[in-house]
């Protein structure tokens, strides 16, 4: 399985300056895996989604940022002020939800390589940080991380990931009817 997300890498890092080896991280971590470690109980889910929905400001955010070419986020506030009903978004979430990282640790390994470079090459200021922050996380094993504080407070993350052909799929139906 090869993957190849430095581009997306590339351009969130472009778009959110105060992100650190942390959340690049996540988003490698969302890029490849996608959302399937938050549905591990759906009636918790749907309580936590409709939590943060209830509470996401609008801000003239994009609709979707593209983790890879399976993933995507999909901003809360955005989506409330295009007119889309939360229930959609939160099925689109549960179908894009897939358990089974199990044995996927090597292909994660060259998606984090392929990235270092990307980080080495076009955002030298990142690549100690994230080399130091890589060997820390990985002798802890794989695993989801969350946002660092310093990124969540200059960016107020509120989103799902969810695979944009789906998305695309279900929000092309609700216009089109």
């Amino acid at each position: 399985m090869e993957m190849n997300i430095e581009h997306y890498l590339d351009a969130h890092l472009a778009s959110h300056p105060e992100a650190e080896a942390q959340d690049v991280m996540k988003f490698c971590h969302q890029a490849f895996f996608g959302p399937g470690h938050m549905l591990e109980d759906e009636n918790w889910a749907r309580i936590m989604f409709f939590e943060e929905y209830g509470i996401s400001r609008s801000g003239g955010r994009v609709l979707y940022e593209n983790l890879s070419d399976r993933f995507c986020r999909v901003d809360l506030s955005a989506w409330k002020e295009m007119g889309f009903d939360g229930e959609l978004l939160f099925s689109i979430f549960s179908a894009s939800c897939t358990v089974g990282a199990a044995g996927m640790e090597y292909p994660f390994m060259q998606l984090l390589s392929g990235c270092s470079q990307t980080i080495r090459t076009k955002h030298p200021h990142l690549y100690h940080p994230w080399m130091d922050y890589l060997d820390s996380y990985l002798g802890q094993g794989v695993r989801p991380v969350r946002h660092s504080i310093r990124y969540r407070n200059a960016y107020t993350p509120a989103y799902r990931v969810v695979e944009r052909a789906l998305l695309l799929e279900k929000m092309t139906a609700v216009r089109g009817s």
